[in-house]
């Protein structure tokens, strides 16, 4: 089975990985830094997944400017809405690594996705990007583990939903957090991989395999259906 997003107007963005960085559903192609590498041989989609390397600090961007019209969180988005599923299984230890995110420390905060350690936390921007509020799941992420993480996070309203399935024993967790500040939108690069900065102190280091970004919220059930295959619009 494999998901068709085709239809679905939410989704800005579909990395698949078959061995490049090309966004499949719109023109959000990231700019490779330091050559990220593609493994047929342990994936979760598709024939390939990526292999991100932290030593060679590899990841992925593209300049808000050059995103879609619609692309979540892209500067001037007043809607503040996105959601994003991805396959992850890491293979050392990060404080933090970031995984998806839209975040520059020099001032420009909106979101991060990133696993500090081994948890899985949110950096949701505030005070014009200056500062950040993290959202800490205390779920554990470990080394040599596939796992299905979906978020879905509404700026404006400050709700997060986020839910992991672990595929080793197929146990799903469920987290339904509030955050204090509206979440900000500056104009810093989005990434897949690291922070704006590319900082290789600060990459992710392991395999990923089909992000995709919506500029709606999901729900557990459409997170589901992406996670097995299933998904197809409208459901």
């Amino acid at each position: 089975m494999a998901n068709d997003f085709s239809l679905d107007p939410r989704v800005k963005a579909l990395y698949r990985f078959e061995n490049n960085l090309d966004d499949g559903k719109g023109g959000n192609h990231l700019t490779d830094h330091n050559t990220v590498g593609f493994t047929s041989a342990d994936k979760k989609e598709g024939s390939y997944a990526a292999d991100f390397e932290k030593d060679s600090a590899e990841w992925g961007s593209r300049p808000d400017s050059q995103l879609d019209a619609g692309f979540p969180l892209k500067s001037g988005d007043a809607t503040r809405k996105i959601a994003v599923c991805f396959w992850i299984k890491p293979e050392s230890y990060i404080s933090p690594g970031y995984l998806v995110a839209k975040y520059d420390t020099n001032g420009r905060r909106s979101l991060a996705i990133v696993r500090d350690y081994a948890w899985l936390k949110l950096y949701c921007g505030y005070n014009n990007g200056d500062s950040a509020e993290t959202i800490d799941t205390g779920y554990q992420i470990n080394n040599g583990e596939w796992y299905h993480v979906g978020v879905s996070l509404d700026g404006v309203n400050r709700t997060a939903y986020i839910r992991v399935f672990r595929a080793s024993n197929s146990a799903v967790t469920e987290y339904f957090k509030t955050f204090a500040n509206p979440l900000h939108v500056e104009d810093a690069d989005f990434t897949i991989g690291a922070r704006h900065d590319g900082n290789a102190s600060y990459c992710h280091d392991g395999l990923l395999d089909e992000v995709v970004v919506f500029n709606e919220l999901l729900t557990a059930k459409e997170i589901d259906a992406i996670r097995s295959g299933a998904y197809s619009y409208p459901m």
